[in-house]
């Protein structure tokens, strides 16, 4: 399921060649992204996370400039980087319960160019604030990629086109596994993706 929500995230987000493409939050699916929005054409991919380890990540699946939001105003690099434009695409990637949810909706939505589009992966499940009048007013499309809320039917015909792209090796998947555990350890498991921010997927082995 992680796999297919990345992938179709990737599927669902029109990128050209050329474009300039924005990643925000480098969670699993991110870094799918990151990958596959570089091979789909991006000339040039801005990856943005909180963890050095993330980022480190994005530079080795394709990513040409990495920012941590620590310690860098990521709007006003991709400001002076685009000379004001803004980029042709923006990911966003970070949500769930994830308290920077909200701050990479809006890097996303504030960095995007008029006419340009937004594609928001991940459930937000607290409410955020956004600035709703730049989608209309700069003409910036949203998409919500939201793959397992489809009936049946539509998963059965998607998913066997979204592992396609693992089967034939166009993704690193394995470079993801930051961890791994005994099923019998679960409880561990989950603290350890808890604690730990550098963390990407923990594997559980029966």
């Amino acid at each position: 399921e992680p796999i297919c929500v990345g992938v179709y995230g990737v599927f669902n987000t029109d990128v050209h060649l050329g474009d300039t493409v924005l990643v925000a939050g480098l969670n699993f699916q991110g870094l799918i992204a990151v990958e596959g929005l570089k091979k789909r054409g991006a000339s040039r991919l801005i990856a943005v996370d909180y963890s050095d380890a993330h980022l480190e990540l994005a530079k080795r699946r394709g990513a040409d400039i990495v920012l941590n939001s620590n310690n860098v105003d990521v709007r006003a690099y991709i400001r002076e980087l685009t000379k004001g434009k803004g980029v042709d695409v923006a990911f966003h990637s970070c949500g769930y319960w994830n308290p920077r949810a909200e701050e990479y909706f809006d890097i996303c939505l504030e960095c995007t160019r008029d006419e340009g589009l937004v594609t928001s992966l991940p459930d937000i499940m607290a409410p955020i604030k956004a600035n709703l009048h730049r989608f209309h007013h700069h003409a910036i499309e949203i998409r919500f990629n939201a793959l397992m809320h489809h009936g049946p039917e539509y998963l059965k015909r998607w998913v066997p086109r979204l592992m396609k792209p693992l089967v034939e090796g166009v993704f690193d998947i394995k470079s993801l596994i930051t961890g791994s555990y005994p099923l019998s350890d679960a409880s561990a498991a989950m603290q350890k993706f808890n604690d730990d921010e550098d963390q990407v997927k923990i594997l559980l082995k029966p």
